[in-house]
């Protein structure tokens, strides 16, 4: 591949990566508003099947972005490795000055980031849907 070519592939992949997660974001902001608003109203069957469905999707994304986090790391690993050969004009390209351990634990932390963020999701729902029925129970 030219420089072209792995630059291309590189903002493709950063583009891609970028595009899941601001639907990953949309996804649990939603889940979010609709557990503030109805979480306590939900049957243990409708609870059961907005957690299986919103979990699907949201580990369908967190997929997704660590693949293309992945891609990301290798496609900066190969051109890293051009420009120590010499073989390469990108040395401007800022992620091919981090050291080569930094690049690799970048899809890591994405990953688990998108995890806290799910987790910490989930939490809110069942918190909104105890909170409501304490106060229930209290009047």
């Amino acid at each position: 591949m030219t420089d072209y070519e792995l630059l291309t592939a590189f903002i493709d992949f950063v583009n891609t990566t970028w595009m899941i997660f601001a639907t990953y974001v949309s996804i649990v902001f939603a889940f979010i508003v609709a557990s503030h608003l109805a979480a306590r109203q939900l049957t243990p069957r409708v609870v059961s099947l907005v957690i299986t469905l919103y979990s699907l999707v949201a580990a369908w994304s967190v997929w997704g972005i660590r693949q293309n986090a992945i891609s990301i790391s290798a496609t900066a690993g190969e051109m890293r490795r051009r420009l120590l050969e010499g073989s390469s004009s990108l040395d401007w390209l800022p992620i091919l000055q981090m050291p080569d351990f930094m690049r690799s634990i970048i899809p890591n932390l994405i990953t688990l980031l998108t995890f806290v963020v799910y987790a910490g999701s989930i939490v809110f729902f069942f918190y909104q849907r105890q909170s409501e029925q304490r106060k229930e129970r209290n009047k």
